[in-house]
């Protein structure tokens, strides 16, 4: 299919819980102004539709065509729900099979631009992040994914999802610097500033060499953060050349500590995290799948994980 002229679309699959519903205020926040919503659920038939004495009445192809027209009239409704949100009417469609099969084949079919997917849900897609399905889907989905987590205190509650920064974790990685152009067109579509960040740890590299060596002096500490801290700084303005021309403010912040903690410490309300699912292996670089995952488990913000390529992709889980 060939490529649409950006008029974007975002895959929103939903299992009929108002839990996984609770991502789409974020997905038609990061929409840009020409694209579209597609809601999506995935049917799973048992089989033929029989008679009293086992007849077939009606076959598995209308027994599936016949559940899909039903799950489309069901997106239809959760639409008109979320009307007050939603700009733009969203698409709708309804594919049966595997549910990460038939995540995958939409979003191929579509040649969608994201992929928004709601942590948990009590339908035919539950057990979302911390489940089979998202696990493989942030492994080796074909686009990038939006993954937010659903609160209690928000189900049923139809509200705006207010985005105010986008935050890209960086490593010093190629791989890790992947994740740039997604922020870049995030910031774009909901018009929000860049924050690239960088986690040093210089105590986290004294305690891997051990402590055969000469003692750990403060002047040799404070050479080393310095060094490191040099390096992040390049990094960063790579990252910030790599971002090109925004119509946004970017800035670089250099954090010191244990990086998932650092990273969440640093973020605020409204903050978008935006970075690659793996990046590079070393003393000095903290392993992108590992802090990926410990964000999304740590309910830190809304994360956009893009999907890395390359060598480094196996270097981290």
């Amino acid at each position: 299919m060939a490529k649409r002229n950006r008029s974007e679309l975002i895959v929103v699959p939903l299992d009929g819980s108002e839990q996984a519903e609770q991502v789409i205020p974020y997905a038609e926040g990061l929409r840009n102004k020409n694209g579209t919503l597609l809601f999506f659920q995935v049917v799973n038939p048992s089989g033929p539709a029989r008679g009293l004495f086992g007849d077939i009445e009606v076959t598995m192809e209308g027994v599936i065509e016949q559940e899909r027209e039903a799950a489309r009239a069901r997106l239809i409704e959760i639409a008109d729900r979320w009307d007050p949100v939603l700009r733009k009417k969203p698409e709708v469609e309804a594919y049966a099979g595997d549910a990460v099969d038939a995540i995958k084949a939409i979003v191929a079919e579509k040649d969608a631009d994201m992929l928004a997917i709601a942590s948990s849900g009590r339908g035919a897609l539950s057990r979302w992040a911390f489940g089979s399905v998202a696990d493989t889907l942030m492994r080796d989905a074909p686009a990038p994914v939006l993954i937010v987590h659903p609160t209690p205190e928000s189900e049923g509650e139809i509200r705006e999802a207010v985005f105010t920064r986008i935050i890209v974790p960086l490593d010093g990685s190629e791989t890790a610097e992947a994740a740039l152009p997604e922020a870049a067109r995030l910031s774009q579509n909901a018009g929000l500033p860049v924050a690239l960040v960088q986690v040093v740890n210089p105590s986290l590299e004294f305690s891997m060499v051990g402590q055969g060596l000469a003692p750990i002096t403060a002047d040799l500490y404070n050479e080393v953060e310095a060094d490191f801290i040099n390096q992040a700084n390049e990094a960063l303005d790579r990252g910030v050349a790599a971002l090109g021309d925004l119509d946004a403010d970017i800035v670089k912040v250099v954090l010191e500590g244990g990086t998932t903690e650092a990273i969440k410490h640093y973020v605020e309300p409204g903050d978008l995290i935006v970075m690659t699912s793996h990046g590079r292996t070393g003393f000095r670089r903290f392993l992108l799948g590992s802090v990926a995952q410990k964000i999304i488990n740590d309910r830190i913000a809304p994360v956009v994980l893009v999907p890395a390529a390359g060598e480094e992709l196996g270097a981290s889980s």
